[in-house]
Order: C-alpha cells, then structure tokens, then sequence
C-alpha cells in the first residue's frame, strides 16, 4: 500500500485541482508490466481440441441426435422432456427455453435469451465442426430450412412477454407448462437425495417460464443447438486456464486452500473489530442526523445493528472435514478421463451441489464470488460480505497502522453498509423484507439529496467520457460512496494517532491529509478502455467520479488541503450528505 502512495502520486499537481491526479498521476508509470504470455505445445493443445470434439459427439448420442444431423430423424424417437433430463444429468443449468438460477436458497426458472445474431454465429460454427466429425452429408435444403425454424423460433422467444409480475410455486407453474419440470429438476440432483430434495424444492418459489408452440423438429434442433453453443463456450483458451477452471469450478476447495496456506487469519478478527467500528459510526451519523425523523433514524439504526455479516469466508469451513461430505458425489477417479470429460464431470457436480444447497442440504453455496477481490452486499437478506482477498495486501494486512487499515478498507466497508441505504436498498427492512420504513417527508428530502448527485453526475466532466455520463444508471453506486467515504472519515478521525507508528517517508504528512491519498489508492487507474456505449451500461461511476466527484463534495477535504471556495475540489455548489444536516438550498447543487 504505501509503495503505492508513494509512487503513484504526482507531487506536481495542485490536489484543489484535480486529486486524482495528485493522488494516481503516476500510476502507469508503474503499471508497464507486460501481459504474461500463455505458451502451450502445439501438440498438446491440438489433442485437446481434438478430445474435446470427439466427447462432445458422444454428448450429442447421449442426448439425442437433433434431425439437422440426421437425413431419417423420425419425432417418435425425440421427446422434449426426455432430452432435457439427459441435458441435466449431464450437470447442465441452461435448456435453451429457460436456465435454473440458484440464489441464496431460492430457485429460479428464468429465460434464457441469446440474440438471434448469435445464434446464427453459433449455428455456422456447430455444423461445420459437427458434420465433420459425423461424416454424413444431410440435405443441404432441409438444413437451411432447419436453421430458419430454428431462428424464427428464437425470434418469438425473444419478443414473447411473460406478463409475470413476482413470483408463483412450482406447482401452480406445473399446470401452466407441459414440460416436466419435476423430472428436470431430479436429474439436477444427487442421485442419492432426489426425493428428499424435490420434497423441500416443491414448495420453493419460482419464476415462470413462456415456452412457445412448435414443432418436435424444431424444438428438438433449438434445444440441442443452444446445447452445443453453451459447450463451445466451455472450449479450452485463454491464459492460466487451469487455474481459473478450478477456481470457477471448485471455489469452496481453492477458497479452503487459499485461506489455509496464503494468508494471515489475524486478519479476519482485525477486520470484524473494524466492521463493527465502522457500524458505530454509521449509527452515530444517522443519530446525529437533522433531517431524518426519529421514526426514521430508529429503523434505520436497527437495520444496521441487524445485518448478518461474513467475515473472509463462512466459518464452518474451518472445521476439520467440513467438506468431506460435500466431495462424495464427485468422481474423477478414472485415469482415462479426457480434459473435457473431466469438466463436464465437475459440471455435473457443481449442479448437483447447487441443489443441495438450494434444498438446505449443505450450509454454504459453491460459488466463485467467495474468491473475488471484493466486498459485498445482500439487500434481501441485509448481509454484508468481505471476501478473504479482500482482506489481503495491498488493500489490508495486520502488519498496518489502524489509520491506514481504515482509509484504505473502511470506505469500502461503509459503501457496503451504504447499499443498504440507497434508493433501492432502502426500500427493504431488517429482515431483508420490501417494507417502506421512511416517513414521506424523509423520503421526498431523500430523492431531492439524490437527483443532486444524478445531476452531478451528468454534468461530471469526465476526462475520458466528457459530460456525457448517466446518473440514473450509477446512483446507487453513487449514493453508496458518499455514504462509505462519509462513514470512514468519522472512523478514522477517532484513530489515536499517538499510539500509531508513521509512514516511513511521510512522517510529516498531516493526517487528515493521508485519510484522502490512502482512499484514493482504491480507484487509480489507466484511462478507460471502454467506449462510451459500454460506460453508460454499467452501475458503478467513473473512477475519476470516484475520487473527484466524491471527495469534492465533502468539507473535510476541503479543509484538509485548504482548497479555496470555487476552486474544482471545493465548488460553492455542493451535494449534502444522505444522511447528515438539512439543507434549504435548492437543485441543481446545493450550496456547502
């Protein structure tokens, strides 16, 4: 962390002007590295590939060969339902028409859309290869009538409106959908559990499906064509490939690895005290609030003080054998097994382990984001995640001065804590429940305090993407950081100092001054890579935003580096906090 205080900053630029490049300014000067190279014998990846053609073949046999491979297909010998079950015996949680989606213990039948471009992509690239393989030469017009039906099929999928609002059981969607979701759904299972599984899923929650009406042909060439393209993305490439498939594929054994061999568990205990820290804070805040009715600042105190919290990883995994039950199912044991039989095993295994979860059978879901260098929210469970690299050098280690811990990750703790406050979190309660707990005054002066930071944001001259950014899309990452950044401040001003040792190099840094540098470490970065297009889509603000837009808001800033009043990080038009003093100040910004 501090290397990188160090050698990023540029000293250079007045931080009244522009912090983001007084505090990342010289970020790529040290961030050159050139991409490692993946190199792979010649020999060794054509066998692969040539592995993974042949097993899929035998997939397609296993299934049920489509009539767009066969010049005698006859419909007697394809049911819809019969292929399904194969697909998800196969570990499969996508069908064409729909995919389960398994979340926090619910269960999601939801579609499954690919734009009609792709799919005809997908359609040249199956056949060339697949006929190949088969050495059968179909009727060329019979093909082409095959891939319009299938396409056409796609089309009405795509437009088709499910008209569904909220949820219904699955045995009221039984009755509505002729496929037989309870036989797709036990071919997802442990062989061992299916009954007791089913038993707990039947009364689950789920999302309706609309599969339109067409052809057995049809039908059974779009099932296995969307089969066969959900392979192809499965396909060996990229660098450190194996080490990512084992990631994506076995979180819970790598993260149980990670936790146990490469790092430092004083940390996790130094992060819950700071978690709880950070808590406080937010409580005092919202206590000290002059705009929040008492009602409101009540709920908002006991939503806080109620969020369930995971600390690293969930506990249970530190207990010895903890995962022995979880492997059972899971068999490679075979010596003659391909690369892509083995990943098709493990598919298997991930979906029946999904299921187990889903159903209450096993504790904690088998899921990659356990291993991200991140921090997380749930709103509707109100949980709050800090993953273990999160919880890592260069963002946390024991080793650092509690003031640097908490600039570093407290913002990032209170952004957390934040989303369950902004305009969409904030419509849930303690329990994670849809429950509209702010009295309407409260609500109105909470939408006026964030269209400011929407306007903000879309009058935000970015230096990548000028003004032309959208605030709706980000407000909730928007409102989250002025929150987390507000949050972490007042932790960091109750730091004792004296009992703190300095920053070799930065002995006589102020400390109000490095709160901001330190927090700033988070978002430094490259110019953007994405177009316009791609920024609009995506909720989280411009790194520069983050830093800039953000920090200019805030009076302690201000202070700190004695930026003049109408200079660009002390503007005279300011948007108030979300949850501290009442203004009377009206749009576009409010006065400071």
């Amino acid at each position: 962390m501090f290397e990188h205080y160090h050698n990023w900053r540029d000293v250079s630029v007045d931080p009244c002007e522009n912090f983001f490049k007084a505090a990342c300014g010289k970020y790529n000067e040290h961030n050159h590295d050139p991409e490692t190279r993946f190199t792979t014998k010649d020999g060794i990846a054509t066998e692969i590939a040539e592995q993974e053609a042949w097993t899929q073949l035998e997939l397609i046999r296993i299934i049920g060969s489509p009539p767009i491979f066969e010049r005698n297909w006859n419909e007697t010998d394809s049911e819809l339902n019969d292929m399904m079950y194969r697909i998800g015996e196969l570990g499969r949680d996508q069908f064409g028409f729909f995919q389960f989606v398994v979340d926090d213990q619910r269960l999601f039948i939801t579609r499954d859309p690919i734009t009609s471009e792709d799919l005809a992509t997908g359609i040249e690239k199956i056949l060339n290869e697949t006929l190949r393989l088969i050495d059968v030469r179909p009727d060329a017009d019979q093909i082409d009538r095959d891939i319009e039906d299938v396409i056409k099929l796609n089309d009405e999928l795509q437009e088709a409106n499910t008209n569904v609002s909220g949820a219904i059981y699955l045995s009221k969607l039984q009755k509505h959908i002729s496929l037989d979701f309870t036989r797709i759904i036990k071919s997802r299972s442990d062989p061992r559990r299916k009954d007791e599984i089913w038993e707990r899923t039947q009364n689950r929650t789920l999302f309706e499906t609309i599969l339109q009406s067409s052809s057995k042909r049809t039908l059974a060439n779009y099932l296995m064509i969307r089969f066969l393209i959900s392979l192809e993305k499965q396909k060996t490439s990229g660098k450190d490939i194996c080490t990512k498939e084992v990631i994506k594929k076995l979180p819970l054994a790598a993260l149980r690895m990670f936790a146990r061999n490469h790092f430092d568990k004083e940390n996790l205990q130094i992060a819950s005290d700071m978690v709880e820290d950070v808590i406080k804070s937010f409580v005092e805040t919202i206590q000290e609030s002059s705009w929040l009715h008492e009602t409101t600042k009540q709920r908002a105190i006991k939503k806080v003080e109620n969020m369930k919290k995971i600390i690293g990883y969930p506990k249970e995994l530190e207990i010895p054998g903890t995962l022995d039950w979880f492997f059972e199912s899971l068999n490679l044991s075979d010596i003659n097994m391909t690369y892509f039989e083995t990943k098709i095993e493990i598919e298997r295994f991930r979906i029946i382990q999904s299921m187990n979860y889903f159903a209450g059978l096993f504790p904690f879901e088998s899921d990659s984001h356990y291993l991200a260098t991140n921090a997380f929210y749930k709103p509707w469970v109100n949980e709050l995640t800090l993953n273990v690299a999160f919880l890592d050098d260069p963002f946390f280690d024991s080793t650092y001065p509690k003031y640097a811990k908490v600039a570093s990750i407290g913002g990032v703790i209170g952004h957390e804590i934040g989303h369950g406050y902004d305009p969409v979190g904030r419509q849930r309660d303690e329990n994670g429940e849809e429950n509209n707990w702010w009295t309407p005054e409260d609500s109105a002066e909470y939408d006026r305090r964030t269209q400011c930071l929407i306007d903000q944001y879309n009058e935000y001259d970015d230096p990548d993407f000028g003004r032309n950014l959208n605030g709706t899309t980000t407000i909730q990452e928007i409102t989250s950081d002025m929150i987390g950044v507000e949050t972490s401040w007042r932790t960091y001003k109750k730091v004792d100092f004296a009992d703190e040792p300095s920053i070799f190099g930065f002995e006589d840094e102020k400390p109000d001054k490095l709160f901001f540098h330190l927090t700033a470490l988070n978002w430094c970065s490259s110019r953007s890579e994405f177009s316009l297009a791609e920024q609009l889509k995506f909720k989280h603000p411009t790194h520069n935003f983050r830093i800039n837009g953000v920090f200019s808001n805030m009076k302690s800033f201000a202070e700190a580096f004695n930026c003049p009043v109408g200079s660009p990080m002390n503007p005279e038009k300011k948007c108030q906090s979300l949850v501290l003093k009442s203004v009377n100040l009206e749009h576009p910004f409010l006065k400071h």
